[in-house]
């Protein structure tokens, strides 16, 4: 987004504005998170993210996935962080329900 900001054009604009606001907010987190790809921080697809869940916005399955790949397994701190950003988002919450349908194990 801060490579287009001087150079955005009618034609974006006017896409976006379509789109409803959950759409648009996944559209910059995905791309937020392909600069971090890049080498950017992780510190903005966090904030954006923070952002969403204060905003209602539940995070897509795909950005959730693809942040989720983003975080480097050896950073156990830092993938702590994005487990517990996507744990406050509504869309998040679904990564700990399937246990509690668990019945019991088999003997």
């Amino acid at each position: 987004a801060r490579a287009l900001a001087g150079r955005r054009g009618a034609a974006l604009d006017k896409a976006l504005a379509r789109l409803p606001a959950a759409a648009q907010y996944n559209a910059i987190l995905e791309g937020t998170i392909y600069g971090a790809r890049q080498g950017a921080s992780l510190a903005e697809p966090l904030a954006l993210v923070e952002e969403m869940t204060r905003a209602g916005v539940a995070v897509a399955p795909s950005a959730a996935r693809a942040l989720l790949d983003l975080a480097d397994v050896s950073d156990l701190e830092g993938t702590a962080r994005v487990l517990a950003c996507l744990g406050r988002n509504e869309a998040g919450q679904a990564f700990g329900e399937a246990a509690g349908d668990l019945g019991s194990l088999p003997p």
